[in-house]
């Protein structure tokens, strides 16, 4: 059989969840016998310096400098003459590009991964439907443009599933998968304890719960403290709420790093606080950490975490500072069960979200 050529189209102006998929994909099927993948970037990037590290073949048409017209030329222009067998998009508009594309270069395999639904579909209210145009044009497509659309969570394939009921495509679930870090031994602790969260300081990330959350475990326990790891547009509401909260120097917001590891075996608990999330690498990476998580029970969340006793966390069923934090305090208190939960969720990581069994889902999609 000859080999299979994938081109991926993918932003790359930040180092997210979907770059650090891509990026974990192409690391895991370098030197494949039977698949080729080749990226088309629209920003130079972190994404962009590390898939050319791997030796790949990596076009950057940088969108602040090219209209559409010109990007889908130029697009046309260097892969016309590839034997490009799959278009494989990430986000919104680069699925849009990828309709066009396979028009223009005669590719009859289009696919794209859904990373998350749109965020109106969840928008807490304060600003909801900012931008109703990119979940319009996403469900049209979805409907009509692509042979595959993969989602990375049950929960948003029920949800693709009873919303769009006219899909021209297949609908299937790829669970991401991260690089399994090294075991870490674990070494003596300072006496302070740390609870923490990794992620984009956006809305839908809802870190304002994170500091009503963190505020109401203050109150019974002042020794711990609140890191976030990560950049984004809220930083600054973000430290004035903390501020307001009371949290002072016990919380601090670090900036993002392209490894976040020791960042999570910093930590004594990590806690997630989004409005809505796909499947979270950042959790993944937690429990790979052998981090304890406790988290709301939304969108993808249920699908990595076991909770209890015999699980690898605790969910809180409800969207309350109160709620969460009940579930942070009573870990806090029982290092002996955070360190078996984290060491069951190590497991869970190992057996169900490797990179191996990731780029093995995607190969055989490319295949077929």
């Amino acid at each position: 059989m000859a080999k299979r050529r994938v081109l991926h189209l993918v932003s790359g102006d930040l180092w997210a969840g979907a770059e650090v998929m891509v990026s974990t994909l192409f690391e895991a099927l370098a030197g494949d016998p039977d698949v080729e993948l080749a990226a088309l970037c629209f920003n130079h990037g972190v994404l962009s310096r590390k898939l050319e590290a791997l030796g790949c073949d990596v076009h950057v048409i940088a969108e602040r400098a090219h209209n559409w017209p010109a990007i889908v030329a130029a697009a046309c222009a260097r892969f016309r003459r590839s034997g490009i067998d799959v278009i494989h998009s990430h986000r919104v508009k680069q699925h849009f590009l990828a309709a066009l594309l396979s028009k223009a270069l005669g590719v009859p395999s289009v696919m794209a991964t859904i990373h998350g639904l749109p965020e109106p579909l969840y928008a807490h209210g304060r600003r909801r439907a900012t931008d109703r145009a990119k979940p319009l044009v996403e469900r049209l497509l979805i409907r009509r443009a692509f042979r595959t659309v993969v989602v990375v969570s049950r929960d948003m394939q029920d949800r693709l599933k009873a919303r769009d009921r006219e899909m021209r495509g297949e609908l299937i679930r790829i669970y991401n998968g991260i690089r399994i870090p090294e075991a870490h031994p674990t070494t003596a602790r300072e006496p302070r304890r740390v609870v923490g969260s990794v992620g984009r300081l956006v809305e839908v990330k809802d870190y304002e719960l994170f500091l009503a959350t963190a505020a109401e475990i203050a109150r019974v326990d002042p020794s711990v403290s609140f890191e976030i790891l990560g950049d984004g547009p809220e930083r600054a509401s973000l430290v004035e709420r903390a501020t307001a909260l009371g949290l002072g120097a016990r919380f601090a917001i670090l900036p993002a790093v392209e490894d976040p590891l020791p960042f999570y075996r910093s930590l004594d608990l990590y806690l997630n606080t989004s409005v809505h999330e796909g499947l979270p690498l950042s959790i993944l990476e937690a429990m790979a950490c052998e981090r304890a998580v406790v988290a709301p029970a939304v969108g993808g969340i249920p699908e990595i975490i076991r909770s209890g006793d015999s699980g690898q966390g605790l969910l809180a069923g409800a969207r309350d500072p109160a709620a969460l934090a009940r579930c942070c305090v009573d870990l806090l208190a029982d290092p002996a069960r955070r360190a078996a939960m984290g060491q069951r969720g190590r497991e869970r990581v190992v057996c169900e979200f490797s990179a191996d069994r990731m780029a093995q889902a995607y190969k055989a999609t490319y295949l077929r």
